[in-house]
This record gives C-alpha cells, structure tokens and sequence, in this order.
C-alpha cells in the first residue's frame, strides 16, 4: 500500500512539472531588440515586423508591425534644433498636429506620454504617443491599435527603452 501511493504521488509530481514546464513554455513572448538611429534600443515581440517607413511616414526612424492584431509602432528621431529646443513647444505642436481634422478625438494626458482615442465612421482606435528628451534630439514613439488593452503592451516596450 505505501508503494502505491509513493508511486502515486511521483506519477502526479511528475505530471505538475510537465504541466507547469508546457504552460510556462507557452505564455512566454518571444522578445527580439529593435534599435533606434539615435542608439536607443527597445524590446518588441517577434511577431512585430519591420515595415517600410515610406509607406507608412517617411518622416519616421523605423516602423513595426503585428498583422495578426494591426498594431503600428512607429518612432521619430528628431533634432532638437528643429523644434526650437523646447521640448514643451515640441508637446504642444504634436498635440495641435493630432487634433486637425479628427472626428471625436479625445486626448489624455499622462506623465511622459498622451492617448488619442479617434472615433470615426463608428471605428474607435487608439494612439499613444510617448516623447522623450535627449541632449540632442528628440524622440516619439507612436502606436497606434484598434484595442485598448494593446496600450499595456506598449507601456511594456516604453519599460523596456535603454541607451545602446
């Protein structure tokens, strides 16, 4: 009888750790470096694609896409002198350059970044707009979804923003 249930409970030990090894195997994002023309480097899920920043914004450093799910993420590296150097006119003008034309646009405001929800032709996607400061340049990072639980994903690349 104690044989038994030694052996019992090694067959269902084993079980859990197979199970808890398939399980933690699945759920686990496969994360590749990106980086950035003014050495910054993030890190996105491989299911991310780098796209054709000519189709897109030529304007921009480099963009990236999840067909899967149609999500942008798209950066620009600008020159500080550009913009005056002053990073709140930068903040400023972006907010007025997003408003132009827009049905049902609502701006957030958080601490380094801004969320637009557009509504149109009963379609609601999502922009986040994240601007950092350099000593020489500026820095946007966009993404743009049809889903709002995205935005969390991309906090997580924010997070994940360090000088190369």
């Amino acid at each position: 009888m104690k044989k038994r249930i030694i052996s019992l409970l090694l067959v269902l030990g084993t079980m859990l750790i197979t199970a808890s090894f398939l399980f933690n195997n699945t759920n686990k994002v496969k994360l590749k470096k990106v980086k950035t023309s003014n050495n910054y480097e993030f890190l996105i899920s491989e299911k991310y694609e780098k796209h054709d920043k000519n189709k897109v914004n030529p304007l921009s450093d480099m963009v990236y896409l999840d067909k899967e799910n149609f999500k942008i993420i798209t950066v620009f590296v600008d020159n500080k002198n550009t913009y005056k150097n002053d990073f709140n006119f930068y903040k400023t003008y972006k907010l007025q350059d997003n408003s132009k034309d827009k049905e049902n646009l609502v701006v957030t405001e958080d601490k380094n970044s801004y969320t637009f929800t557009f509504t149109k032709n009963k379609e609601t996607y999502y922009m986040k707009c994240f601007l950092f400061e350099d000593s020489d340049s500026f820095m946007e990072v966009l993404m743009w979804t049809y889903n709002k639980e995205d935005l969390k994903e991309f906090d997580k690349i924010i997070e994940s923003r360090r000088k190369v």
